[in-house]
């Protein structure tokens, strides 16, 4: 009888650990950095408070790319050959897609045309971009941000 007594609180405990494992969040959420334009925000502001980050970075940071068109994925790949590190490409409503890097970018690029990328690279090549026709803005995040704790919203996904 006192094994089945132990048994049931061993299995008790089991199952509180689990419950209370399905409740505790393990997905890291957005701490405050946001890269896209705030809601309520109009596109001039957002612009010129994009241009005020661009001006100030010095550091490698993360920084979200607008393209003025949607380009297609070797479009895309040929513009962003100089940047260090492509992290999320942004396709017309849907959520920004985390990629990994590859010497060809075209091959996680995918299909869709791009209507953004979330990137890491420093001030200087990132302020070299923005004279592309290609690109509308550019909105850097400060150098301390961290991966997975900042949120993206792509201006034309407000």
């Amino acid at each position: 009888m006192n094994r089945i007594i132990a048994a049931l609180i061993c299995l008790a405990c089991l199952a509180g650990v689990y419950v209370l494992g399905l409740n505790t969040g393990i997905e890291p959420h957005p701490m405050g950095d946001q890269l896209g334009p705030d809601s309520g925000e109009s596109t001039t502001e957002y612009a010129q408070r994009a241009q005020a980050s661009l001006a100030e970075a010095d550091e490698p940071a993360f920084a979200l790319i607008t393209f003025s068109s949607p380009l297609d994925p070797d479009q895309a790949a040929d513009l962003l050959q100089g940047v260090r590190r492509v992290n999320q490409i942004i396709v017309a409503d849907k959520p920004p897609i985390s990629v990994g890097e590859m010497p060809d970018r075209t091959q996680v690029f995918g299909s869709e045309p791009l209507i953004a990328v979330v990137v890491w690279d420093g001030g200087d090549v990132l302020r070299m971009l923005i004279s592309d026709p290609r690109i509308t803005t550019i909105d850097v995040l400060p150098p301390d941000a961290v991966w997975g704790t900042f949120g993206v919203r792509a201006p034309s996904n407000v």
